[in-house]
C-alpha cells in the first residue's frame, strides 16, 4: 500500500504562526510529498548490485550471495525477481534460483541460460514466499568445468 501525497485538499495554503501572522506551506508540502514519493519507490523495490561469479565443475547450485528477506508480513509478497546475468565461456547452459535458506524452500528458478551477454532475465514465477525474516541466497550453477556465470546485479519487486 503507498502512501498517498498530501494536496491542498488537506491543509490550507498558510497556516497561522502566532504573533508572527501566517506562513506558505507550499514549500514544506512540496517537501514532503518529495520524500512520500521516495518512501513508495522504496517500498516496491529492492536492488541489489554485486558480481558474484563462480566457476564449478559440479551439478550442484553454489551460493553466489546472501541477504536478509524481512518477510511478506512486513514487506507484502513480492511480484518478480529480476536479475542482470551473463555467462561467460559457456559451454553448457547455466541456471540460477534464489533460495530461502532459514526455510528450506526454493523461491524462485530459472534454468537454461546460454547467451553469452549482459541481458535481465525474469526469474519466473515466485513460490514459497515466508511471513517471516528469512535469509535469501542467489544461488548460481554451471555443469561443465570452466563455465562461469555473472550476476551483476539483481530486482525484487512488489506490486504498487
Amino acid at each position: 500500500m503507498a502512501i498517498r501525497n498530501i494536496t491542498n485538499d488537506d491543509a490550507s495554503g498558510t497556516c497561522l504562526g502566532g504573533d508572527h501572522g501566517t506562513t506558505d506551506v507550499g514549500p514544506i508540502l512540496s517537501k514532503i510529498n518529495e520524500a512520500i514519493d521516495q518512501l513508495n519507490l522504496q517500498k516496491n523495490d529492492i536492488h541489489f548490485s554485486f558480481e558474484p561469479s563462480l566457476e564449478t565443475d559440479r551439478q550442484n547450485y553454489r551460493v553466489g550471495s546472501r541477504f536478509i528477506f524481512r518477510g511478506s508480513a512486513v514487506l507484502g509478497t513480492p511480484s518478480a525477481i529480476k536479475a542482470i546475468i551473463e555467462i561467460a565461456s559457456a559451454l553448457a547452459p547455466g541456471d540460477i534460483r534464489i533460495y530461502d535458506k532459514t526455510n528450506d524452500n526454493q523461491i524462485c528458478e530459472l534454468t537454461g541460460i546460454d547467451v553469452e551477454d549482459v541481458l535481465i532475465y525474469d526469474l519466473g514465477p515466485l513460490s514459497n514466499i515466508s511471513e517471516g525474516e528469512a535469509i535469501w541466497e542467489i544461488q548460481i550453477r554451471v555443469p561443465s568445468q570452466g563455465d562461469i556465470i555473472e550476476v551483476k546485479a539483481l530486482n525484487v519487486h512488489w506490486p504498487v
